[in-house]
C-alpha cells in the first residue's frame, strides 16, 4: 500500500538507533562545551560578521535550542548596512 499512494518506506530499527545515536551525540557534546561557550561563540560570530556587514552588536542574541531531540544553535543579529569593501 505504501507504494500505491507514495509514502516513503519506514526506517528500519537500526537506521532509527543510528538517528538517536546521533542525537545523544550532540548533546552531549553541547552539554560539554558548557555555557562559558556561548559568548565566545557569539563573540567570533559577531567578529566574523562584521568582516562583511555591519550589525547591531548590543542587540544581537546566540543561543541553543532544543526542538525534541535536536539541539540548534540560534542566532539573531540584526543587520545595519551590508559594508561594500571588504
Amino acid at each position: 500500500m505504501q507504494r500505491l499512494f507514495g509514502s516513503p518506506p519506514s526506517k528500519s530499527s537500526k537506521e532509527v538507533a543510528k538517528d538517536r545515536l546521533q542525537s545523544v551525540l550532540v548533546q552531549d557534546r553541547v552539554r560539554a562545551l558548557g555555557p562559558s561557550l556561548t559568548p565566545t561563540l557569539r563573540h567570533e560570530i559577531l567578529r566574523v560578521l562584521g568582516q562583511y556587514l555591519d550589525v547591531d552588536e548590543a542587540t544581537a542574541q546566540v543561543q541553543w535550542d532544543r526542538h525534541g531531540d535536536r539541539v540548534t544553535l540560534v542566532a539573531s543579529i540584526p543587520v545595519k548596512r551590508v559594508k561594500r569593501s571588504v
